[in-house]
Formats: C-alpha cells, structure tokens, sequence
C-alpha cells in the first residue's frame, strides 16, 4: 500500500527539480544578459573616454569650426598634405588640426582644404608655413618669402607714390648698420633733409653701415599736376603723408623741390622682433623650422634703415 506514496513523491521531486533547474536557467540567462550589457556599457565608456581623450589631445578642426562664433584665423597657418591624425577616429571629417604652441596658435589645414578658409596665399598654394600680411589680413605669405616679399612691395609703394605726386627722380636705399645708435629717436625718424629748409631733424649721426643697396632709382618726366596716392604700407608714416599733403595741397604757394627721408625700416614691417622669436618657437615646435630664422631676419630689419630720396 506504501508504493504509490513513494511514486508520488518522487514525480514531485523530479518536477521540484526541473523547476528549480529551469529558474536556475533563467536566472544564468538573467545574469548573462546583465554581464553583457554591462561589458558593452563598460566597452562603450571605454571607446568614448578614448575618443575624448584623442580629440582633446590632437584638436582636429572642422569646417563648422570656421562659422563658430568668435572665431579668427590666426596670423600663422601651415598647409599640409597629410598628418597621420587624419587616420584617427577622433579627426573623422576634419580639415586640418590646430597647435598651440606657448605663444602662438598655429592652424594646419589640410592643402585640398585650402579653398574653404578664403583666403590669398602668396606667392602658391602649397605644402608650407605661411603668415598674415600686415597690411592684408586676407594674404598669407610664404615664410620662406616673407621678408623679401614685403620689401618689393613697400619699394614699389614709395616709387608709386613719387610718381603720383609728379616727382622727376627717387631713390630708395636700404643700410644695415653694424650696431644700434643710442641716440636713435624712439618714434623711428632716423633723418630728415630738406633742400628748402634745410636739415629738418637730425636724430643719427657717424652711423657705420654694413651693407648699403639701393633697392630702386627711377626717373620720370616729372609734372605740376600731383595726384593723392593710395597708401597701403606706409599709411601710418606721418612724414609721408606730410610729403603728400606738401604736393597736393592748392594753397601751398612754396613748392617742394626735393626731400630724403630716413626710416626704421622695420616700422613698415609685418614681424617685429619680439614677434619673431615667438614664431621660431612655433617653427620648432611644429617641426617647420627653414634654413634660417625668422628672428635672424628680423632683426637685420631692426637694424636696417631705409632713405627715401625724392626730386620734383
């Protein structure tokens, strides 16, 4: 009579433990699901983190970069034709990268990308370092050619204006002297002669020059009929446009004949040379650096004067 009992029992034991066995299914599959998702959330923190932390350290640039508000371009930017960050997830879609150096902002963008900023860059589009024209803030010249450039641009200005106020003659000379006067005057007039008046201001004397070039020498058929020229590089030399005003004026009864004026040479100049030590430290740290310095250079304008010889 006991059997059945035992029978019993025993199919609710074997159900017992098939529900227990499927509970425990269950809550393995809970469980797996849960360490899924949590690893994929973890891997997912993990990419974003690295993501983060690639962008921060490699500040790709984006088009919408440009439109951002309170943007400017910088006065220094390298055209480049690759950059291995552009392989980076973080720089997906970027045109170019920024790098701050201590001093300065330098903007990379990639050359097929060049069009988009809108800009001139003198004298191709290339491969190079270029920087801001004091005077043109939509030119970029080529490092390379920078001091040179801003030469011939400054003597084609001034032969411009002795012709447009009727002059016969002028002459344009460049002198590197071989050390600094003291008496230099602080606003940059090194001398001025008058044929009129006679000597004007007379701030430099016994200077030694190390290299004198006269960079231009032209004569014209000269007229009484002066036109006010457009002055671009040297706008703000208060004795050019005293020059100016002496031709053009009406009712000025006492003609100018001649007149040779003296400038720092580098007070027309785009880089000073406090300037210019900043951007060799950009240079070097971008690895850009050229076969001579930029703070070489400039500080051969700083000691270079330019005369300004004019006859009517």
């Amino acid at each position: 009579m006991k059997k059945p009992t035992i029978k019993i029992q025993k199919e609710k034991l074997i159900g017992f433990a098939n529900d227990i066995g499927k509970a425990t299914k269950d809550a393995m599959t809970v469980v797996s699901e849960n360490v899924k998702d949590g690893s994929e959330q973890i891997s997912q923190q993990i990419d974003k983190a690295i993501f983060d932390k690639d962008k921060k350290k490699l500040c790709p640039f984006f088009k919408e970069n440009l439109l951002a508000d309170g943007f400017v371009i910088p006065p220094m930017i390298r055209l480049v034709n690759y950059d291995k960050r552009k392989e980076n997830r973080a720089c997906e879609g970027s045109i170019g990268f920024i790098v701050n150096t201590k001093d300065l902002k330098v903007l990379n963008i990639y050359t097929e990308y060049s069009d988009l900023l809108g800009l001139i860059f003198y004298p191709h589009t290339q491969e190079s370092v270029y920087y801001v024209d004091p005077c043109h803030p939509k030119l970029y010249i080529n490092l390379d050619e920078y001091f040179s450039y801003l030469k011939k641009v400054r003597v084609d200005e001034l032969k411009q204006i002795a012709q447009s106020l009727g002059a016969k003659h002028v002459k344009i000379s460049l002198k590197e002297q071989k050390k600094d006067i003291s008496s230099q005057n602080k606003n940059g007039k090194v001398h001025l002669f008058n044929k009129i008046g006679g000597n004007a201001s007379c701030d430099k004397t016994n200077e030694v020059y190390n290299n004198i070039n006269v960079e231009a020498e032209v004569n014209f058929s000269g007229n009484d009929n002066p036109v006010r020229p457009d002055i671009v590089y040297f706008k703000n030399e208060s004795d050019i446009q005293a020059l100016i005003e002496m031709r053009v004026n009406p009712t000025n009864q006492n003609k100018i004949n001649s007149m040779t004026y003296v400038f720092n040479y580098i007070n027309s100049s785009g880089i000073q040379v406090r300037e210019a030590a900043k951007i060799d430290a950009a240079l070097s740290s971008i690895k850009a650096n050229g076969s001579s310095s930029v703070s070489s250079k400039a500080l051969t304008e700083s000691r270079t004067i330019l005369e300004y010889s004019i006859e009517f």
